[in-house]
């Protein structure tokens, strides 16, 4: 005999079923949505002469300290690229080999988050003091609109492209491997062979610093402090 109690019982029992479900499903597309962050501190510094992930940023953190900083923001999971560093407070995918430039380093991002079934990898350099996890963030929510796409920085002013602000879909990791693998591994022309859709950031808010020039004389010009517009 079914009494109305049994049907509310019954009625509860489907609703918290549905609500698990739904939760759950949630939850799955958020997993698939995971971005891996990746700071590039693998080059020479060698116009700077000194490593510049060891340069002082006007917060008073180092370079890498800002970068990583602003990349646990946006994801846990966050790692550097490069070299083996002593003392690093995140784990490290080393480049296969080394010194051959940041797509080296990308490619081997962008396959550890296809190994690890992120869905892409965020990557910025250590050497870009004027970003922060506010554009970060921004990124991140535009590459979400078409999570299956490429979306690069570029820097408004002049156009150019910023290959080393960018989000890759783990599908992507096929391509860049050959890339990382070929004599000409520009990544700027690797862009321009495919759809990819752009995300604006004013010139200083990606300027690089590569001398010592650029750390001494420009630090009122060029730096702003951390997570500030």
């Amino acid at each position: 005999m079914i009494t109305p109690e049994s049907n509310s019982a019954s009625s509860a029992n489907c609703e918290q079923k549905g609500r698990l479900k739904t939760s759950q499903s949630f939850t799955e597309q958020w997993d698939r949505m995971k971005l891996l962050c990746v700071v590039l501190c693998g080059g020479r510094s060698s116009r700077m002469g000194t490593d510049k992930a060891e340069l002082i940023h006007p917060t008073g953190k180092t370079f890498l300290h800002h970068a990583v900083d602003r990349a646990k923001e946006v994801s846990q999971d966050v790692y550097l690229s490069g070299y083996a560093r002593p003392g690093a407070t995140c784990p490290t995918i080393v480049d296969p080999v080394a010194f051959r430039g940041p797509a080296t380093g990308i490619a081997a991002a962008v396959a550890r988050a296809a190994d690890e079934h992120f869905a892409g990898c965020l990557v910025t350099p250590v050497d870009m003091p004027n970003l922060t996890s506010k554009h970060l963030m921004r990124l991140r929510q535009e590459w979400l609109k078409s999570p299956g796409e490429l979306i690069v920085a570029m820097s408004a002013e002049d156009g150019q492209l910023q290959p080393l602000v960018a989000i890759y879909p783990a599908g992507f990791a096929d391509s860049l491997r050959a890339l990382a693998e070929s004599e000409r591994r520009g990544l700027v022309s690797w862009f321009s062979t495919r759809p990819h859709r752009i995300f604006e950031l004013s010139a200083i808010d990606c300027q690089n610093i590569n001398t010592r020039a650029d750390h001494e004389t420009n630090q009122t010009s060029i730096y702003r402090a951390a997570d500030a517009d």
